[in-house]
Order: C-alpha cells, then structure tokens, then sequence
C-alpha cells in the first residue's frame, strides 16, 4: 500500500429510534405460494453496550433458532404454522442495526401467526426468561465461539478483525467467556423490555397476497 495511512476518522451516526405506531407494508409477488413475513424495529444498540450480551442472550432465547427457541416452540411446534422462524439481532459500533422476525406462512394463516407471534413477545417481556435459559444460552455462546475458533482459522480471523474493527480492544477474545458469563438473569430481563418494543414493529409481507388473501389491508397497522 506504498505511502497510504488510511483514511478519516469515522463517525457513527446517530441512533435511529423506534418508529412510534405500527406500520404494514406489502409486496405483491404473483404465484409465491407463501408469504413471507419480516417484522421488527431498530434495534438502538451497539457492541460495546453493557446491555449488548444481555440482549443477545434475551434474542437468543426468544427466537435464534427455529427448533429450540420460544417462538419456534410455539409456532412451528406447537401450532404447526410454519416450517421456519427466526429473531434476529444486528449489532455494530459503527451503527446500531435492527432486531426483526422473520418467517414463512401460508396465506391464510397469517393473521393467527402475527398474532400468536405478537402474543409470545409480550409474554416473553412480561414474564422474563428462566434461570435456566440464560444458563443454557451463555453455555451454547461460549462453546460456540471457543469451537469455531479454535478450529477453523478463517473464523478465527474474523473474529480478530471485528474486534480490530468495531475497536473492542485487544483482550476481547480473551474476555468474550467472562463477558458472556457475568450476564444475569436480570440483565436478560431488564434488556428485552428495555430494547423489543411488539406494539411499534413494521411489518413487510411478500407473496401472492392480493389474490389468496383479501382481507389483508395493504397499509396500515
């Protein structure tokens, strides 16, 4: 890179705030069979937050995976409503991201599954997780974390360049077990009803929605 010393100092933007009502889009695409749903709000947090990991573990047992998480249980499991859905949280130092839900349904269930979703969040924020939950999140975090690095070296300089990047210091790595296993209980709690707001989320729907499903308003919440 001859002579070069890099660039201007970057500037995160400032936070993007919840929106204050609902808001529904829709995308009519002819002939998809179902529909796919994306909900959700910004998600004002970054990194180094001393509310990140407590949040990431309240995502985590919410909705990361399809197969072992709350919203999974509830409507792929017990409802049989859709073969897939997930939370997700998008975090950076150089901007906060979003925190959505996604999910795949048929036309004619999709008010009963934004509904039933609905329902589990505002459950999941007014009852808290469980000990247990939290416990079994920071294990999963951590064996994660020391398995992928510790064995796959393209993960492993990732990892180094994000902390380099998203300036989390040096020691990060070193730090990222204790990091995750000082979260509390509390702190999942106090972070979800801080950072997951379910009566402000904008919802998009994609498919076939104008022919196998009238009912649906095309705007508004």
């Amino acid at each position: 890179f001859g002579d070069w010393h890099g660039g201007k100092d970057f500037t995160p933007p400032p936070r993007v705030g919840v929106t204050t009502s609902p808001v529904r889009k829709v995308v009519t695409i002819k002939d998809k069979a179902n529909i796919d749903v994306s909900f959700g709000h910004a998600g004002q947090i970054r990194l180094s937050d001393k509310d990140f990991f407590p949040m990431l573990i309240a995502n985590r047992i919410l909705g990361e995976s399809t197969l072992s998480s709350r919203l999974g249980f509830r409507l792929r499991d017990t409802e049989g409503l859709t073969y897939g859905i997930t939370s997700s949280l998008q975090a950076s130092n150089r901007a906060a991201g979003v925190w959505s839900i996604d999910l795949s349904i048929s036309p004619e269930s999709i008010e009963k599954g934004l509904a039933l979703v609905k329902e589990e969040v505002q459950k999941f924020i007014r009852d808290g997780a469980s000990e247990k939950e939290v416990t079994d999140e920071k294990t999963a975090l951590i064996g994660s974390f020391n398995v992928i690095n510790g064995f796959n070296s393209g993960a492993l300089a990732s990892q180094i360049l994000t902390a380099e990047v998203e300036n989390l210091g040096a020691s990060y790595m070193d730090d990222y077990a204790k990091l995750v296993n000082s979260v509390t209980k509390a702190q999942v709690d106090e972070a979800l009803r801080r950072y997951i707001h379910p009566d402000k989320m904008v919802t998009a729907l994609a498919g076939s929605i104008d022919e196998k499903l009238q009912p649906l308003k095309k705007n508004g919440a």
